[in-house]
């Protein structure tokens, strides 16, 4: 990197501007890169096996969207807290154990940030949401199986960050031994 400098920043969003210089010698004179915070998501599972999700505005994409309690992870708290907090905040369920999925990076092309992944088995409703002034968000639960087939149907109603942890969650299931999710992975091996 040669020079770069910041043409706007907000709490939410930084679009930093970069002078590269390749290895062959070319001079890229403005790459542009967004800086935002780094990001969680979480897959909550019921003790009847049944996903709770959130449908959404998201205005970049100028539609309601089916996805996952999500949201950014604040300077002072881990990514287990910020995806148990974003849990209880759209949707006012509670995770006892939160375990990570993974974390990967939004889109490395053009963005800084990380995303979190999480899953949490048996939560509960137990409190009111407590949203956020600019959010409008519908939650319910969907039978898990159902839910990972509907994300199948090649439809852009879904955010492919959420996909990414619905996969990772999948896969989570599959691969464990816990038997709390014997009967899950056993309705998930029938898919196949």
């Amino acid at each position: 990197m040669l020079e770069t400098h910041y043409t706007f920043a907000d709490e939410w969003l930084r679009l930093r501007t970069d002078q590269c210089e390749r290895a062959d010698g070319h001079v890229i004179e403005a790459y542009h890169v967004l800086e935002y915070p780094p990001w969680v998501n979480i897959v909550a599972i019921t003790a009847g096996d049944r996903v709770v999700f959130v449908r959404e505005y998201r205005h970049g994409a100028g539609r309601v969207l089916l996805g996952l309690p999500s949201g950014v992870a604040r300077e002072d708290e881990t990514g287990f807290a910020a995806a148990a907090r974003e849990l209880s905040e759209e949707t006012g369920f509670q995770a006892a154990q939160v375990k990570s999925l993974g974390t990967y990076f939004a889109n490395p092309a053009t963005q800084s940030n990380l995303v979190s992944s999480f899953i949490a088995l048996d939560v509960q409703p137990t409190e009111k949401r407590q949203l956020d002034p600019n959010e409008e968000i519908e939650s319910g639960t969907l039978p898990f199986v159902e839910y990972l087939q509907r994300s199948w149907s090649h439809s852009p109603e879904y955010q492919g960050l959420h996909l990414a942890a619905l996969h990772l969650a999948t896969g989570y299931i599959l691969r464990s031994r816990v038997p709390r999710l014997a009967s899950l992975r056993k309705a998930l091996l029938e898919l196949a």
